[in-house]
């Protein structure tokens, strides 16, 4: 009989016999068996190493009836629910070989729990194999209580409006009990507002963090004291959104998060409100803040060359006048730099950086001209290659000084709807590659061999106008 059945779609209510006598079924997928209220038990069979189950509208519970017998899914390897709109629980814990679980738009599932299997001598997780777990859009979903995950790599929570707690069980008593996630390498939780409480665990392993969209703040305190290692934080919308935490708290917490992971290679800061000081450790590279209105300095540690990325936008005028002070890199290579929706100018909070490649720079309503460029430090940037320009909708023309650089190559303009004018480019200009897009009124003073501006472009090998090269 044939190992793998890709679709089943019942009209009955129970599903027929003979599945539960597949032997050598390894892959099943239920799909859209609308009637059925009840799923066939499978976890005799010993070959079943992948389930999915999509759009069961009537099954209510995911119960011990669906493991069956007394040696359960032995070789299931990977397990996923979703569009299961009336289902509201599941129970089992009987899967030792399961790596990976998912559970994907489930609109009323109320609980999870993945308990700690016990039996006369021990207890042990229900899980001791899995490595990823995804739980998403279960907008009722408001508590998890889950066996610790021994081999757990990836965990991944995102739109769980109404989950408040995730609490992790202990394995063993004394000495010998275990509990948190000694594997887990990368947690995102995101968009899941009124989480406050996770397991108070030690995450050894946990290089990747991402948190976004809670209202407080107690997560990241528990965080601070739980990581040592991370190298990958983002943090987003933290703490603003009505929570009870006060700003002094958040501050605090978001404080010392940052400062207990000076290990970090990537940190993003996003619509933290609370955050006033920032220290930054000697493995940074990538750095984006951006939305930050009471942030007041940034600190580097002693020693450090500086990121090789940075993107900044929407910082308070202080900041950008003094606060950058300290981390002047020597080796940046990329810059993203703005809006700053509170200037009507393009601040450069920088000194000369001769490894600079790519820039980056989105514009605001209030600017009106790229006199930046007219500057004399930007000569001291002999590496600038590639140069985009986004939303100068104030800006009519570009200084000539852009054509002055040495070393570019590319040079994109996005969105500058009011733009008229170039720079003018000679045959003998390093530009390999002109792109514009959405910018009405250059075009039509470029067009090809009549308009005003065409001579200024006419050597540039490639010119691309709204994604479709200019042949």
């Amino acid at each position: 009989m044939d190992r793998t059945i890709k679709s089943m779609q019942l009209k009955g209510k129970k599903f027929p016999a003979w599945i539960t006598m597949m032997l050598n079924l390894v892959k099943i997928t239920l799909r859209d068996c609308n009637r059925c209220e009840v799923l066939p038990p499978l976890g005799h069979l010993p070959k079943l190493r992948e389930i999915a189950i999509d759009g069961m509208r009537n099954v209510r519970v995911v119960g011990d009836d669906f493991c069956g017998g007394q040696s359960v899914f032995p070789q299931l390897e990977r397990l996923k629910i979703e569009n299961c709109a009336r289902l509201r629980k599941i129970l089992p814990s009987c899967f030792p070989s399961l790596k990976q679980l998912f559970f994907w738009q489930l609109p009323n599932l109320e609980e999870w729990e993945a308990a700690v299997i016990s039996t006369a001598v021990s207890s042990q997780s229900g899980f001791p194999k899995l490595e990823s777990l995804e739980i998403w859009r279960c907008p009722r979903l408001r508590k998890i209580l889950s066996s610790c995950f021994p081999s757990l790599k990836q965990l991944y929570f995102r739109e769980l409006p109404n989950l408040e707690e995730w609490e992790a069980a202990v394995i063993g008593t004394g000495v010998s009990s275990q509990s948190g996630f000694p594997k887990l390498e990368s947690l995102e939780i995101l968009e899941c507002p009124r989480l406050r409480k996770i397991p108070n665990s030690y995450f050894p392993s946990l290089k990747k963090l991402e948190l976004t969209d809670l209202e407080s703040d107690m997560m990241l305190g528990t965080m601070s004291r739980v990581v040592s290692s991370l190298t990958s934080l983002l943090l987003m919308s933290i703490g603003d959104g009505g929570g009870d935490s006060s700003s002094l708290s958040l501050f605090s917490n978001m404080e010392s998060l940052i400062n207990n992971s000076l290990s970090l290679t990537k940190l993003e800061l996003i619509d933290c409100k609370g955050l006033k000081c920032l220290t930054l450790g000697s493995s940074l590279e990538h750095l984006k803040i951006y939305n930050c209105p009471h942030l007041i300095i940034i600190n580097l540690v002693e020693g450090s060359a500086g990121p090789k990325s940075i993107e900044i936008g929407e910082l308070p005028p202080s900041l950008l006048d003094g606060g950058f002070a300290q981390i002047q890199s020597s080796r940046l290579e990329y810059l993203g730099l703005g809006p700053f929706s509170d200037l009507d100018y393009i601040p450069w909070p920088f000194s000369s950086s001769s490894n600079l490649i790519l820039l980056d720079l989105f514009g605001w309503e209030k600017v009106k001209s790229l006199a930046l460029f007219e500057q004399p430090l930007f000569i001291a940037y002999p590496a600038l290659t590639i140069l985009n320009l986004h939303d100068f909708e104030g800006v009519k023309a570009l200084p000539d000084s852009i054509a002055k650089l040495p070393s570019l190559q590319d040079l994109s303009i996005f969105d500058c709807k009011n733009l008229e004018s170039l720079p003018p480019f000679e045959e003998s200009h390093t530009l390999q590659t002109l792109n514009i897009v959405r910018c009405p009124v250059l075009k039509r003073r470029c067009s090809k061999g009549q308009g005003p501006e065409w001579f200024k472009i006419q050597y540039v090998p490639s010119i691309i106008w709204d994604y479709k090269r200019w042949q």
